[in-house]
């Protein structure tokens, strides 16, 4: 994968996270169709999107949801 390939699928699935879906579940879409690319689910509903408490610009809030992932994340290993 190139690195603009790689630049648009996250930028594909910022969007999607945005709209509520899971990035996980979108990427396991992904892999299920062979890798054509990253789209919204099909037949599965998004869910909805949970206040984070962020506050500031978009880029902002991404690294404020980014860090609370991986808090969680590290809190459960």
């Amino acid at each position: 994968m190139s690195q603009r390939a790689a630049e648009l699928s996250i930028s594909a699935l910022d969007d999607l996270r945005a709209k509520g879906h899971d990035p996980e579940k979108v990427i396991d879409n992904a892999i299920v169709c062979g890798w054509i690319g990253i789209y919204e689910p099909k037949g599965v509903p998004p869910a909805k999107v949970q206040s984070t408490g962020a506050t500031g610009s978009r880029q902002q809030q991404l690294e404020q949801r980014n860090e609370q992932v991986g808090n969680d994340w590290l809190a459960e290993a």
